[in-house]
């Protein structure tokens, strides 16, 4: 079994014995198993979130160049407020929920949702058709969200993408 480098993507200042074992097991499943998925059942407080993190900057780091594989991952929770937390303690990860979530900068009583809805009988001539078809807030953070190494969405969300 070939070990890897991962201590420098941990990132707190130490790392305990449980998540030594997680995210070993999980960078052994992907590199040296070829395995597509990994599961890492843990307690409370065990640091999910820093396990998955450091396996996340491990894999990129370490995974060979592939046309078929795409650096970067996504981190789904169950609660936007996990979603949140996240964002709150690792500052690399871009965060997307539904357009329902972010205000309309044309119309600031619309939700992008609702503005969205509303751009299909709008007149392409018009300043709120103009604005809100290219400058839309929830499409900008989308695109930042696609193109960061580090992603999160909650699980509602992503199956609603991923049906469409």
């Amino acid at each position: 079994m070939k070990s890897y480098e991962y201590n420098s993507f941990f990132p707190y200042p130490s790392i305990r014995d449980q998540q030594k074992v997680a995210i070993e097991f999980a960078i052994d499943s992907f590199l040296n198993n070829d395995k597509r998925f990994c599961i890492v059942e843990a307690g409370t407080g065990v640091g999910k979130s820093a396990i998955g993190l450091t396996v996340a900057r491990a894999l990129a780091d370490n995974m060979p160049d592939n046309d078929l594989i795409t650096s970067g991952s996504y981190f789904i929770t169950t609660q936007k407020i996990l979603q949140q937390q996240y964002v709150d303690d690792f500052k690399s990860v871009v965060s997307l929920k539904s357009a329902s979530n972010y205000q309309c900068s044309f119309k600031k009583s619309n939700t992008c949702s609702e503005s969205q809805q509303a751009l299909r009988t709008a007149e392409k001539s018009s300043k709120f058709f103009k604005k809100c078809f290219h400058e839309c807030v929830y499409k900008k953070q989308k695109q930042r969200f696609l193109d960061s190494a580090e992603s999160i969405t909650n699980f509602s969300y992503f199956l609603t993408e991923a049906n469409l």
